[in-house]
């Protein structure tokens, strides 16, 4: 469930990319394999995407960096890793900013609480 969550949300295959899942030898019942294909996590659309699409020689075919026309590709390509960590980075710098400004307040109040110690212990009378 969390590799499919990952996968969609992020518009990700694989680690680094799919290539990765023809690595994969799948074994059954009865030691029967299963040709090297990548997982249904990996479908831009989970309507359009059948177990003969994602095969390793099809997807190879439409999908791989040297094919010019990408439009027949069926599953996302980039790796999540590198995906998740540009995300990571955008949540720290959100959380830096955020942190920063929550500072500035904490010191701008730092500085009117001395101003009004200040003023209180000079004798100022409030009119």
């Amino acid at each position: 469930m969390y590799a499919w969550f990952v996968g969609f949300q992020l518009g990700c295959c694989g680690s680094q990319g799919y290539n990765e899942w023809f690595n994969i030898t799948r074994v059954h019942s009865f030691n029967e394999t299963e040709n090297a294909s990548v997982v249904p996590s990996c479908c831009q659309k989970s309507d359009n995407c059948k177990a003969e699409d994602l095969l390793e020689d099809k997807i190879n075919s439409e999908c791989a960096a040297g094919v010019k026309d990408h439009s027949k590709c069926i599953i996302y390509t980039d790796g999540c890793v590198p995906k998740i960590q540009n995300l990571v980075q955008r949540a720290i710098n959100g959380l830096a900013g955020a942190a920063i400004g929550l500072a500035f307040i904490q010191l701008l109040g730092i500085g009117f609480a001395c101003y009004l110690a200040k003023r209180i212990r000079s004798g100022y009378v409030y009119a």
